[in-house]
């Protein structure tokens, strides 16, 4: 017993000799000086009211935050901690730890994040795991799995806990990325009245994005995905022949129901930069069967095309132009279809150094055509 507490005293002994001797070897090997930062905030509140229906409860409020960083040669940490006495009353998570180390040529992240992939894939989601990213030179890749979702019972709220896992390798001129997401069916009561249904979802995307003669760039990207809308209903791996051939393995990732459905989504985005002016043209097609849970927006069965210009040829003067349209009904399903235009300028000038003068037009149109006139809507609304 003597031996192991003897053991002990001379670890704690050895880690304050290291920690005493850490300022002076570091001057001593001219290693540049870490610089820190640290700040503390806190904020409460407490609330009555005479009327019992504006009442608060609890009463009582208060919120915590702690943000830290230090950086030393080519190593960033970063900590960040939010402790909010509502958490425990809502439905998704409030409270916030972050710990993102950080260098050159990568990052590390650990518990709240929120990071990107590709905009079809995973974007604006907030995930508390942990992943990592690797950028040497032009190679790529990024590995993560946190939990988007935690779950509620809820009557108007009801969620499973949801899980995100995703991939990205490639360089930077082409990779390819891979994100799993679904439900946890065991953190909730899971029958045939549960009021809300489970999902299961599988992306996989292409992105390509390069330079020509380093005044063109080109962003483009294509998707596919698989979407269960309720894991409850029956697979159907046995009852088709075509995917009964496919190796079992493959159903390990991702298991076709009766409610799966596919889809696929394009983008494309080309801009033209020379000196005197800057012009682009977008393109986005969101199929109807199209799904990912990893972003926060995803407007799906729309196409629209997108072209703007912009240039500073008079001087001091900025001169922007925009034009846009775009259509649903792809599948041309539905008995009306609407079409979406719109277009406009913005205009900025500085004459002299403390006076900027900026106006900006816009106008949007939206008709909607069907198959019924008595469905037909049209309008026409105009901002300037």
């Amino acid at each position: 017993m003597f031996s192991r507490l003897h053991r002990r005293l001379q670890a704690i002994g050895c880690l304050l000799t290291a920690l005493a001797l850490f300022p002076s070897t570091v001057h001593a090997l001219k290693v540049p000086r870490p610089t820190y930062s640290l700040d503390f905030g806190a904020y409460g509140e407490l609330n009555g009211s005479s009327d019992s229906s504006r009442f608060r409860h609890p009463p009582q409020a208060w919120n915590f935050t702690l943000n830290g960083s230090l950086n030393w040669t080519f190593l960033n940490l970063g900590l960040n901690l939010m402790y909010n006495s509502d958490d425990r009353f809502t439905t998704q998570r409030i409270n916030q730890l972050n710990f993102n180390p950080s260098w050159k040529w990568g990052r590390i992240y650990a518990g709240d994040f929120a990071t990107s992939l590709t905009p079809l894939t995973l974007s604006g989601v907030t995930l508390y795991g942990g992943g990592i990213e690797l950028f040497p030179g032009s190679f790529r890749f990024a590995a993560l799995a946190g939990r988007s979702k935690r779950a509620s019972t809820d009557s108007l709220n009801f969620s499973y806990t949801q899980h995100i896992y995703g991939f990205r390798l490639g360089a930077e001129q082409f990779s390819i990325t891979a994100l799993k997401a679904i439900d946890d069916t065991t953190s909730n009561y899971f029958t045939d009245s549960t009021p809300a249904m489970a999902h299961d979802n599988l992306v996989v995307s292409l992105n390509s994005r390069f330079n020509i003669f380093q005044a063109l760039s080109c962003d483009l990207e294509a998707a596919g995905s698989a979407f269960t809308r309720d894991m409850r209903s029956d697979t159907i791996i046995d009852t088709v022949p075509v995917i009964n051939r496919i190796p079992q393995w493959v159903w390990s990732v991702y298991q076709p129901r009766r409610s799966s459905y596919v889809g696929y989504a394009l983008r494309g985005a080309v801009r033209y930069t020379p000196s005197f002016m800057n012009l682009g043209l977008s393109f986005n097609q969101t199929m109807p069967g199209y799904a990912s849970l990893g972003t926060s927006y995803l407007k799906t069965d729309y196409r629209d095309v997108r072209a703007d210009v912009s240039t500073s040829l008079i001087p001091k003067t900025n001169i922007g132009l925009y034009c846009e349209a775009g259509n649903d009904n792809l599948l041309r399903d539905k008995l009306g279809t609407t079409h979406n235009t719109e277009f406009g300028g913005t205009l900025s000038a500085t004459p002299i150094t403390l006076l900027n003068i900026a106006a900006a037009y816009s106008h949007t149109a939206q008709v909607k055509t069907a198959t019924n006139d008595s469905f037909g809507q049209n309008s026409v609304t105009q901002v300037v």
